[in-house]
């Protein structure tokens, strides 16, 4: 799967699929409901991995070894080894004023819960980004919030935040039904509007090149490059056929 531009799967239990990555050989999806990670070679479910908890949102972790994840609520980050099995997880300082634990009905206005979450290496040093419904941080390794990274309107909706190389950065953001993804490369901004394509459910990079994992009509994921040499394109793709 390493040379693909666009790929497109469904899940044999018929969920949306939240949360995708390629792994070299395959692509590795979680719905947020099933306690386990899909892998799906070509148009081939090879086999699912059963996990401690359901996942939203897999990635690679940047030091290669494992994979980090987050589950459907709260503020952890977990660590994950090469078999899917979790080995520890730290907790998040938040951006909450009201001290919840998710528990408080506050939803889009609660800024605990971590809607993305990923590690990045700066020089030898390990670090946390974490974002949440409203703002993205940077993290030391302990769960420290150092620094702000981004912050949306409260009309806004944080959906997933990647960094993708020092002072690169990605976003999607929704209002309503509008969704609308950003990105910020050495300073220099680029935004657009996601037109009738579905849902834009998860950002990812690989090779200087920004992913996006797309839901149409629930069932229907596919996997479609949105940025690649400083060129912001967002797919238009509501008349054609997902078909492998």
């Amino acid at each position: 799967m390493s040379d693909y531009s666009e790929f497109t799967f469904t899940l044999d239990n018929r969920l949306a699929a939240v949360s995708a990555i390629n792994d070299g050989s395959a692509v590795l999806a979680t719905d947020g409901i099933s306690c386990c990670v899909r892998r799906i070679c070509g148009c081939r479910q090879s086999d699912a991995v059963g996990t401690l908890r359901p996942y939203r949102r897999l990635r690679r972790a940047s030091d290669g070894v494992g994979y980090t994840a987050i589950s459907c609520e709260g503020s952890r980050i977990y660590r994950l080894n090469d078999a899917f099995c979790e080995c520890g997880y730290t907790e998040l300082e938040s951006g909450c004023g009201c001290g919840c634990r998710c528990g408080c009905g506050c939803s889009d206005e609660c800024d605990y819960c971590l809607t993305d979450a990923m590690t990045i290496s700066i020089g030898e040093k390990a670090f946390y980004i974490g974002a949440f419904g409203h703002s993205a941080y940077l993290f030391d390794n302990t769960g420290k919030r150092l620094s702000k990274l981004c912050e949306t309107a409260r009309s806004e909706y944080l959906d997933s935040f990647i960094s993708f190389g020092a002072e690169r950065y990605a976003s999607v953001t929704s209002c309503g039904s509008t969704q609308t993804v950003t990105v910020s490369d050495g300073g220099r901004l680029q935004s657009a509007l996601l037109g009738r394509c579905g849902v834009l459910r998860m950002l990812f990079a690989e090779d200087e090149v920004i992913y996006g994992l797309f839901g149409h009509n629930y069932l229907y994921n596919r996997i479609i490059p949105i940025y690649s040499q400083g060129i912001l394109t967002l797919p238009t793709i509501e008349n054609q056929t997902f078909s492998c």
